[in-house]
């Protein structure tokens, strides 16, 4: 339920980062840095009434406790299905799921 949440609040912010048109790449655990500092610019100052649009939404993942990397265009993260854990890469564009080991 955790990673569901984690996923859905990441693609949130992918969306408002669409908006800006400016992303950066969060290749590693908490950032570029590893301090979970986003040097992002150009971010809303308000949010929407209804929030921001959404872009796509992602399903599937499993269940866990993983974190994310984003990076080359591809949101990298960790899920429980059935009985075996994956590692699961999806599309930053379309959401859709690349590959899973």
């Amino acid at each position: 339920m955790y990673a569901r949440t984690l996923l859905g609040l990441v693609f949130t912010l992918l969306c408002v980062s669409q908006l800006t048109a400016q992303t950066a790449e969060w290749p590693q655990w908490r950032g570029p840095n590893r301090d979970g500092v986003s040097k992002e610019t150009g971010l809303l100052k308000q949010w929407p009434a209804d929030g921001p649009p959404l872009v796509w939404k992602a399903a599937g993942a499993g269940t866990g406790y993983s974190s994310l990397a984003i990076s080359a265009g591809r949101i990298y993260t960790m899920g429980v299905r059935g009985e075996r854990e994956y590692v699961i890469a999806f599309d930053v564009a379309t959401g859709k799921e690349v590959w899973a080991t």
